[in-house]
């Protein structure tokens, strides 16, 4: 079989065979029931045989006995019968196995040369060590139910395309690629994508078989492309796989086989849902693959070009990772018992949520003594590193609440998640919606002429009642500074909101707050220009998603400056995240 509808047969074929083993292995009980990687393993097998080996002789021959034996291992060790070593040790044998049948890395061809270098005898450790490393990486994907499918499935499917782009006589290769694409997924159809179904040494098939399949033809006359595609096609579950040795302060406690040390352990322990991992681990293997195949379909590019857009597309690549982490579903996160506050990079935040937080301004009132609320976002905290003045206002503050997505996800990284977003803004409105049920008065000060007092006006029509007990723009002269303190110990007002930006309006509130005497003092920055409608806020949808820093960016663009702070920001937290060394801190 061959063009287009041969490769749709092949698929086709692969996914019947094994949706059909996969129903009759779960009709069965007992000892006739077969493992998920023998359904894959004879799903495989029986697609190529069906059409006589699809042109690969004597290496399917070998890659059938060599993989035959890892689910044999696999069997073997769900019983309990062999130690974890044999995971090492016997895909290192079945590669010699392999290597015997012509499964081998030969050469290694190079644009910069004419010809291949001829590996000699390093052909064989060099062919071990790659089925062996393309085994492990693949072992650690099948942690989470049917990732390991999804991604052999993607992984095969794009092996298929590089020999079809390649227009080689390799017609073998794309064979085997599209069998294997079409018994995983006939296997997801067939558990219905749920629970993993290979065991811990069966684990490691679908990794030996995409290893063998990129050697046996796939790059193997592309110049200077010889292990670009698998290992691009391999990248998460590489980065999956090595992400345990990065933890450089759990190593003493965790092994590279722990659950937890792995990269979806990560992104789940930061609140993403698991669906949500699934699909993020997925789409990024498929988007690897797409970076490969552009590159295999443009071999005639210089070299520089293809380093190039490789490290251009991986760079854009990760950064959209990280916006999709901030934009993926969250699993609702319960702050631990007795757990009030979390640090980011030596800057206390409060762990709660908009009721919370507004349970503690009440008390706060009711106390009649002077507090203070900070609401710190990434920018702020950037700032509070290089002054240690604005650290310690924060750190002493009695309420610190989390604002911005930046924070969060920060939070989420050095795995001591917190609840919910607390923007100022919104902890502003909720304040004064509070106030003026309960007969509370606020003060606003801050701001240009003008804009304070609209602010207050558009409360008074948003909150009926609300009593508003002094209006102070924030341009009056410095001698004039003892008089305004004056007029708000004068008003007496339940609340203080301070308009003059990070840091000022902190450090204002800081050296009079015992002067003051006022309940409740809060920085909040650019929110009288908002409310008063000066200032437009992005929309709730953008809002929702943390992506109201770009609009805000698009509005006033010399904020840029602080917006380019947050991607320095989020790997500080990663840095502190994956290592013992304290963040050095700027001091004024």
């Amino acid at each position: 079989m061959s063009g287009f509808w041969g490769g749709v047969i092949y698929v086709l074929t692969g996914m019947l065979f094994s949706f059909l083993l996969v129903r009759f292995s779960t009709a069965c009980d007992g000892k006739f029931r077969l493992s998920g990687e023998a359904v894959l393993f004879l799903a495989f097998a029986l697609t190529l045989l069906l059409d006589g080996k699809g042109g690969a002789g004597d290496r399917l021959t070998g890659l059938l006995i060599s993989s035959g034996i890892i689910v044999i291992l696999g069997y073997a060790r769900s019983l309990g019968r062999v130690k974890d070593i044999y995971t090492f040790i016997v895909p290192a044998l079945m590669a010699v196995v392999a290597f015997y049948y012509g499964i081998r890395i030969e050469s290694i061809y190079s644009s910069a040369v004419d010809t291949g270098i001829n590996l000699g005898w390093y052909a064989l450790p060099v062919t071990v060590i790659w089925l062996l490393l393309s085994s492990k990486i693949y072992e650690s994907t099948d942690k989470l139910p049917g990732l390991s499918l999804r991604l052999t499935a993607v992984s095969a499917l794009a092996f298929a395309a590089a020999a079809l782009i390649q227009r080689q006589e390799i017609f073998y290769t794309m064979a085997m690629s599209l069998a294997l694409a079409g018994a995983s997924l006939g296997m997801l159809l067939g558990y219905n994508g749920k629970s993993s179904v290979l065991s811990a040494g069966g684990s490691l098939l679908p990794g030996y078989l995409l290893g063998s399949i990129a050697i046996i033809g796939a790059l193997k006359y592309t110049a200077s492309l010889v292990f670009l595609l698998p290992v691009m096609v391999m990248g998460i579950p590489l980065v999956n796989r090595a992400y345990p040795f990065t933890i450089k302060h759990e190593r003493s406690s965790m092994s590279i086989d722990t659950p937890s040390a792995f990269l979806y352990r990560f992104m789940l322990d930061a609140g993403i849902s698991e669906r949500a991992v699934i699909l993020l681990m997925t789409v990024s293997t498929a988007y690897l693959c797409l970076l490969a195949l552009v590159i295999v379909a443009n071999v005639t590019w210089m070299l520089w070009v293809k380093l190039l857009f490789l490290v251009g597309g991986t760079i854009a690549g990760y950064l959209l990772f990280v916006l999709v982490l901030l934009l993926a579903p969250r699993q609702i996160i319960k702050r631990m018992a007795g757990r009030d506050t979390i640090e980011i990079m030596d800057v206390k935040v409060s762990h709660v949520n908009m009721d919370e937080a507004l349970h503690q301004v009440e008390t706060f009132i009711r106390t009649k003594r002077p507090h203070v609320i900070v609401t710190p976002n990434a920018p702020a905290i950037m700032q509070a590193r290089e002054d240690q003045q604005l650290k310690n206002i924060i750190n002493n503050a009695d309420l610190v609440a989390p604002d911005g997505a930046g924070v969060l996800l920060a939070s989420r990284l050095l795995q001591n998640p917190l609840q919910d977003r607390v923007a100022g803004i919104d902890l502003l409105n909720a304040i004064c919606k509070m106030a003026a049920d309960k007969d509370y008065s606020i003060y606003l000060l801050g701001a240009k002429p003008g804009v304070a007092l609209e602010a207050a006006d558009k409360l008074k029509a948003r909150y009926p009642g609300l009593k508003v007990a002094g209006i102070r723009d924030g341009y009056y002269p410095k001698d004039e500074e003892a008089t305004v303190v004056g007029d708000i110990v004068k008003a007496s007002p339940d609340i203080l909101f301070v308009a003059f930006g990070i840091p000022r309006q902190e450090k204002w509130i800081d050296r009079y707050k015992d002067a003051l005497g006022v309940p409740v003092c809060m920085g909040v920055g650019g929110s009288f220009d908002v409310i008063s409608g000066r200032l437009k806020r992005a929309p709730a949808w953008m809002q929702r998603c943390g992506l109201e820093w770009v609009y805000r960016v698009s509005r006033e663009p010399k904020r840029i400056g602080r917006i380019l702070s947050i991607p320095q920001f989020l790997l500080l937290a990663l840095w502190a995240r994956h290592t013992d060394v304290p963040l050095k801190e700027k001091r004024k």
